[in-house]
């Protein structure tokens, strides 16, 4: 078997991860990935999927660090756009397939200096050029460029079509070669800054909608998830579900049961694989479009209180917006 890892949306830190996951928004955190490697047979082959416009060079460090130090073999499948920092992730690949329709797309990174005086905008200048020159040491292993050509395709913010992307070495091989499907390209986004990040987080600290109490045994079963627990959530904890996601293999359509609900309809959950693998205990990131009550085809109905939730959730969704940008 092959675990399926999906580099999809921005790359961000655990903490703008939340912001994101709030808001339904995309994205991809060292988090994830951690979980996910750990889940089944430390050795077993990995398919890391990309299809991101890259996001925090240093989460993606962490990331492409992970998957390096994994046991079992990494093959990387870029399958759509592979920008920026997701493409120094796909660089962890022992081989890396591109689709004919995607592209890699590799430049140097930017910094916002703020309100800065001369010699602090020269010293960023300096970390600048120190991160370039760390990109570019992922490239270099994994193409056996000169570094110095290396920066000067990243100076030129430098688009890799699938066959140059082959050429230079930065993947190994074209997936569907005899295929003529065109795909949809992605577009660049900006993350949102750090402070806007801190906003966001005091904002979700002092809700008074959301509960904060510990269990009975005084421990705060939360706190490795930097999630905040739902109120009213539509598949409570100790709810007996059916899983419709496909993270893992024998995921999807195994029976389980809710462990943890959190603010944003992220669910952790224990299930029975189909494919007749041990039991999988506290699978994170499960959303509440993924599963459904065991005993319904069509899935849960909402509580009277959880559509009144929700209501109250959209209605605040623009205020929250204004205080945080």
């Amino acid at each position: 078997m092959t675990k399926i890892i999906n580099i999809k949306g921005n790359v961000v830190d655990n903490e703008t991860a939340l912001f994101y996951r709030f808001f339904g928004m995309a994205c991809v955190s060292p988090r994830d990935i951690q979980n996910q490697l750990q889940q089944g047979d430390p050795q077993e082959d990995v398919e890391v999927d990309i299809a991101s416009n890259g996001g925090d060079v240093f989460v993606a460090s962490e990331i492409y660090t992970m998957l390096k130090s994994y046991e079992g073999n990494v093959h990387v499948v870029i399958q759509g756009l592979a920008a920026s920092a997701a493409s120094v992730i796909a660089m962890a690949g022992q081989q890396v397939s591109i689709s004919p329709t995607a592209q890699m797309m590799i430049h140097k990174c930017s910094i916002d200096p703020g309100q800065s005086n001369a010699d602090e905008l020269r010293a960023a200048a300096d970390v600048n050029d120190g991160i370039d020159q760390s990109i570019a040491n992922a490239y270099e292993l994994k193409t056996g460029m000169n570094q110095a050509d290396l920066l000067q395709l990243m100076s030129n913010t430098t688009w890799l079509t699938a066959q140059s992307a082959v050429d230079k070495g930065f993947a190994d091989e074209i997936l569907f070669v005899q295929d003529k499907e065109l795909s949809a390209t992605n577009s660049i986004s900006d993350i949102p800054s750090k402070k806007a990040i801190n906003k966001f987080l005091n904002l979700l600290n002092t809700a008074k909608r959301v509960d904060m109490d510990m269990g009975s045994d005084g421990n705060d079963d939360n706190a490795d998830n930097n999630l905040l627990p739902a109120v009213n959530p539509l598949y409570p904890e100790g709810t007996e579900i059916k899983v419709l996601a496909d993270h893992m293999p024998g995921m999807q359509g195994a029976n389980g049961v809710v462990t943890h609900a959190y603010i944003s309809n992220v669910y952790i959950i224990d299930y029975d694989p189909t494919d007749g693998s041990p039991e999988v205990k506290g699978h994170r990131w499960v959303t509440e479009d993924e599963i459904q009550n065991a005993d319904s085809d069509s899935g849960g109905q909402e509580t009277n209180a959880t559509q009144e939730n929700k209501k109250t959730d959209k209605s605040e969704l623009k205020n929250m917006l204004a205080l945080l940008f």
